[in-house]
């Protein structure tokens, strides 16, 4: 019964999922739009979403004839600037009316099509900014309709790509009729790369080449060079010229010196026949569009003038089969890691004799090697580096060669943690003065690893012998020319011995035999890690060359005790009477405070002559109400809390409560002024326009007195006069405002009563002589030049 009911609910979900795949999809990621299997004319979408610019039409699954008329009729499509139609399997007409509608098309490719039966001449007419077209692997099209169509193409189109051009499998003559098509465009980028072209002479074509910056002509039979160069200055400035598994190229060696063949002003040029192969200088390799070369092992550019190697068109094509890249000898002064990326199995990486100091400091050379994980030997020689990153090698594990001779190396700092291979670090002729101890430990821990290991030595051999055809006269030999076999392979056995475990490379270094370097002298001395040349290592010591030994060594040790204790001695000494001195200049400087504080309170609570007040507060009379409630108040009780003094006296003199009746005003300002330690001025829009109250600031001002300013805020100071001016200019001041009915003053209280009362023991201090009368604790003179 199960069984009965299971069986037929499995067939029903497999109809439905081989309906839903088979169903017409359209997806929309925001600007582009793919159509696939469809299935008739009335799947076509009569509409696209707003602000769609790329529409794939992927071909697959179409039937015949699925193409309808007037397909791109609709106002949606006027934003359209790419078109793509992709895997057609069927015969496809471009007829007059097939892009009409698309106005703003700028790219239209035809990519991998069985036939284009026909092309009406007037099918591009439509498509007035057309810039680009391709029409890639076309297995059958008429030239002459190409011929035609291209005639009516706008004159700003600038990219042609005929990849794959057939003609039914016939040769190709591309004539005066195809040139003439082509003419009175301005075409930058022209792609006849895999067509059946067997003629295509320079001579014909020189005014539509001329300015062509990209030029593809790979894997076609065309007798490119005649007529190329046989006039000087009527070269072309091209870019970009591939001539990729060109017969004529590859089997005619003359051609190589021939006068047809004078490239020197194109800047990159692929040459992509060969096994291993070698630019000449000033020109530079662009590894575009090297597919091809799926079993290539070797590329060598060393030597050149290069300052750039392109990467751009690489796109995600990967170069599976290279192991060696050999790029020594130029002026390459920034490599992209994003180049090396296309080199996973790479195993010799040769930067030797380039400037890439010049990029040392960036991202880019911190995560130069980060994709190739089978790296095995680097050289970066003579790159003026001084310094390397210190996760530059965390990607390379494998790794068993570094060599960084001849740069200008400061330190050696890099992370080795999980280089277990590593066989040879040669850092001879650069700075070092010695190895900082976390790379010593780490070699230290490579060379215990496979000194511990139990690998036989033919399973090693084989391990080396795997990298012997990276050198470069084993490629030679193999094609012929150049050292035996046998020897190239010896020459790699002995590598193999000379570096079967793990060796340091130190000569020509400034290596310093000083205290610091003891720890490093001394793992030199006694490290099982070979040494190369130890024996003409040298190291500076007071001026002089002593061999590296450890009789040096101990010399070294000896001095640095000797130097240790002395200096240890003398700082401890030094300590200590620093923190007997601070400690003594504390407690006399307390003292004196405590002095200050008991002498300013005694005079205060006698109140005669100067310290009757502390304060002097000139305000305006029409804020009388705000100053007594707020501030006179205020200041007043704090000082007493703070100053521990208890008399019934106010300690803040308000001029309109202690003024004498019939006496002059000036006079009672200058008498409560000179009684007073420190002027406290309100001001308040008021203020600066009370003239008395500008008086009590100008004698404040005469008279040398210790002012701390409390200022109304918000207030428009624009009108002020000479002496509020002057007074705002010279003293930093306190603001204080009425809230919502709350009374706010900044800074807090607490740091405003301190401040005039540091000002009064200032008075204190520096008139002491003058107090010394009033007081029965005068500051002993003694105090006044303590410590």
């Amino acid at each position: 019964m199960t069984a009965n009911v299971v069986f037929p609910l499995f067939c029903l979900i497999a109809i439905f999922i081989k309906d839903l795949e088979s169903s017409p999809t359209c997806m929309n990621d925001g600007t582009s739009f793919v159509c696939r299997s469809i299935k008739t004319r009335q799947d076509f979408p009569s509409s696209v979403p707003l602000y769609t610019q790329r529409v794939t039409l992927d071909g697959r699954d179409f039937p015949a004839n699925v193409f309808p008329n007037g397909l791109f009729a609709d106002a949606s499509w006027r934003n359209l600037t790419e078109l793509v139609i992709v895997d057609f399997q069927h015969i496809l007409d471009l007829n007059k009316t097939f892009l009409e509608g698309l106005d703003g098309l700028k790219y239209f490719s035809v990519l991998s099509c069985s036939r284009i039966n026909y092309i009406d001449s007037a099918v591009f007419q439509n498509t007035p900014k057309l810039e680009a077209l391709q029409l890639y692997m076309i297995w059958w099209m008429y030239l002459y309709d190409v011929e035609k169509a291209l005639t009516g193409t706008p004159s700003g189109l600038k990219y042609l790509s005929l990849i794959g051009l057939h003609m039914r499998r016939l040769p190709i003559v591309l004539g005066k009729s195809f040139s003439n098509a082509l003419s009175g465009r301005n075409l930058t980028y022209l792609d006849l790369s895999l067509a059946n072209i067997i003629q295509f002479e320079y001579d014909v074509y020189r005014k539509v080449l001329f300015n062509l910056r990209y030029l593809n002509i790979s894997n076609t039979k065309i007798s490119l060079f005649k007529g190329l160069g046989t006039d000087e200055n009527d070269l072309p400035e091209w870019d970009v010229f591939d001539a990729s598994r060109c017969p004529t190229m590859v089997e005619t060696k003359q051609l190589w010196e021939s006068k047809y063949f004078v490239l020197s002003k194109v800047k990159y040029i692929f040459l992509s026949t060969m096994y291993e192969f070698k630019l000449q200088p000033d020109i530079i390799l662009n590894l575009s569009r090297l597919n091809a070369l799926t079993a290539i092992n070797v590329i060598d550019l060393s030597n050149n003038n290069l300052v750039y190697i392109n990467m751009t068109l690489l796109g995600a094509y990967n170069f599976q089969e290279l192991q060696k890249l050999d790029i020594s000898g130029n002026y390459m002064e920034y490599i992209n890691p994003s180049l090396l990326r296309h080199f996973p199995s790479m195993k010799v990486l040769n930067m030797t004799e380039n400037k890439l100091f010049r990029m040392q400091t960036t991202e880019a050379f911190r995560n130069l090697l980060i994709w190739n994980k089978e790296l095995r030997v680097l050289y970066l020689r003579n790159n003026n580096l001084t310094t390397i990153p210190k996760t530059f090698l965390t990607s390379n594990t494998k790794l068993q060669l570094l060599d960084l001779r001849y740069n200008n190396l400061n330190d050696f700092n890099i992370d080795l943690s999980n280089m277990w291979n590593l066989r040879y670090v040669d850092l001879s002729n650069n700075r070092l003065h010695n190895l900082p101890s976390s790379s010593i430990l780490f070699l230290e821990v490579i060379s215990r690893y496979q000194l511990s290991k139990t690998e036989s030595n033919e399973s090693y051999v084989d391990h080396f012998s795997s990298l012997y055809f990276l050198d470069k006269t084993a490629v030679a030999d193999k094609y012929g020319y150049g050292q035996s076999f046998n020897t190239t392979s010896q020459m790699w056995k002995n590598e193999e011995v000379m570096y079967r475990h793990l060796t340091i490379g130190l000569s020509g270094n400034p290596l310093q035999c000083d205290c610091e370097s003891i720890y490093f002298l001394e793992w030199i001395i006694s490290t099982n890690i070979a040494i190369s040349q130890i024996e003409s290592l040298r190291c500076t010591y007071a001026s002089d060359q002593y061999p590296l030994n450890r009789k040096t060594l101990d010399k070294v040790y000896f001095d640095c005790v000797i130097v240790k204790v002395i200096v240890t001695s003398t700082s401890f000494a030094f300590v200590c009477i620093s923190a007997f001195s601070i400690l003594v200049f504390y407690m006399k400087r307390q003292k004196r405070k405590r002095m200050k504080i008991h002498m300013l309170t005694e005079l205060i609570q006698k109140g005669k002559n100067k310290f009757k007040f502390i304060v002097f507060l000139p305000f305006c009379s029409q804020d009388d109400d705000i100053v007594r409630t707020h501030i006179h108040l205020s200041l007043n009780n704090l000082l007493k809390q703070k100053l521990n003094i208890n008399i019934e006296r106010d300690l803040v003199c308000c001029g309109a409560d202690y003024f004498t009746p019939g006496e002059r005003i000036m006079t009672e300002i200058h008498r409560c002024i000179s009684e007073s330690l420190v002027v406290v001025p309100v001001i308040t829009s008021s203020f600066l326009k009370s003239p008395w109250c500008t008086t009590e600031c100008m004698v404040a001002l005469q008279e040398h007195m210790n002012i701390v300013v409390l200022m109304q805020e918000p207030i428009d100071i624009s009108g002020a006069n000479v002496v509020i001016t002057k007074l705002l200019e010279n003293y930093t001041r306190g603001s204080w405002a009425i809230k919502e009915g709350v009374f706010e003053i900044r800074p807090q209280w607490n740091i405003i009563i301190q401040s005039i009362i540091d000002k009064s023991m200032e008075f204190v201090y520096n008139h002491r002589e003058a107090t010394d009368a009033y007081t029965d604790y005068p500051i002993a003179a003694e105090d006044e030049n303590a410590v």
